[in-house]
């Protein structure tokens, strides 16, 4: 393993438990819960991102977005898709704004794709440790 590599971890653990019953709004500013994505019976894509980070986290969306336009499932029937932001500064109108720049790149391959952005406050929205590096489940 590269020496960079050698201390990084993931927290939660690689399937481990996630904290179901963290408050979030999404990018309506409606109160949910990550339980209300994951309750039904269904594979989630859950991405970590900062909304206003100019560089990585727009790439890891983009990474998301370009994988799904490859995929014959689609997103909201067979499977839910949630970006987090683990910025508590960002605002649901913040989040409402990066969908809405995300959706015209799924569009052409799908016209109904139902993709969710969530903001939320420090405890629910922490970011990850320095050392870690942002992940998909």
């Amino acid at each position: 393993m590269p020496r960079a590599l050698q201390n990084v971890g993931f927290e939660p653990p690689l399937n481990g438990p996630m904290p179901l019953d963290l408050p979030f709004r999404d990018e309506t500013g409606r109160s949910v819960q990550l339980r209300d994505y994951f309750g039904q019976q269904k594979p989630v894509v859950l991405a970590f991102v900062y909304y206003g980070c100019p560089m990585l986290c727009d790439q890891v969306e983009q990474g998301v977005v370009g994988v799904l336009r490859m995929l014959t499932f689609n997103p909201g029937r067979d499977y839910e898709v949630v970006f987090v932001s683990f910025d508590s500064r960002e605002t649901p109108e913040m989040a409402a704004e990066r969908k809405k720049r995300r959706r015209w790149l799924i569009s052409a391959v799908r016209k109904r794709i139902r993709l969710h952005f969530l903001t939320g406050s420090k405890e629910s929205s922490k970011p990850p440790p320095k050392r870690e590096l942002p992940f998909l489940l």
